[in-house]
């Protein structure tokens, strides 16, 4: 269950087997180190179909091959209200135009770290983390 003063990002990464973008929510700890974990929500593809399937799970806030980026869109005040809503919100079936395609500002930075090399082991990062960017502030605050 999230906590107090936690933050919320939406989630982009690669999605198997096409490898096309996928989007997530995240709920992440204020503070964060290598044993943190946080919440992701998201609707996915159920296993062996073609329907869609809501799924909320524990997640380290290590960065893995899947995950490619991170962008804060806000700040928890009331954590049982927003584990609430996500929960309500409708997982779409029989319509082609609802998927999991990642959109706007999360799209941008994906964008961005890939032309600068970031996801073809280019430059000088530490790839042990996520890149992030906090949409509130308008600055990446990991590279």
């Amino acid at each position: 269950m999230p906590g107090k003063e936690d933050k919320l990002y939406t989630l982009g990464g690669v999605s198997r087997p096409k490898l096309t973008y996928h989007w997530a929510f995240l709920v992440a700890p204020k503070n964060e180190n290598n044993d943190s974990t946080g919440t992701r929500y998201h609707a996915k593809n159920a296993p062996g179909q073609s329907t869609w399937i809501f799924e909320e799970k524990s997640t380290s806030m290590t960065a893995t091959n899947m995950i490619l980026v991170r962008v804060m869109i806000g700040k928890i005040n009331d954590p049982q209200a927003l584990t609430a809503k996500l929960r309500q919100v409708p997982v779409v079936n029989e319509n082609p135009d609802w998927n999991c395609v990642i959109r706007a500002a999360t799209m941008q930075y994906c964008e961005q770290k890939t032309a600068q090399g970031r996801f073809r082991g280019e430059g000088n990062f530490d790839t042990s983390k996520v890149p992030t960017f906090d949409l509130l502030q308008g600055k990446e605050i990991t590279k």
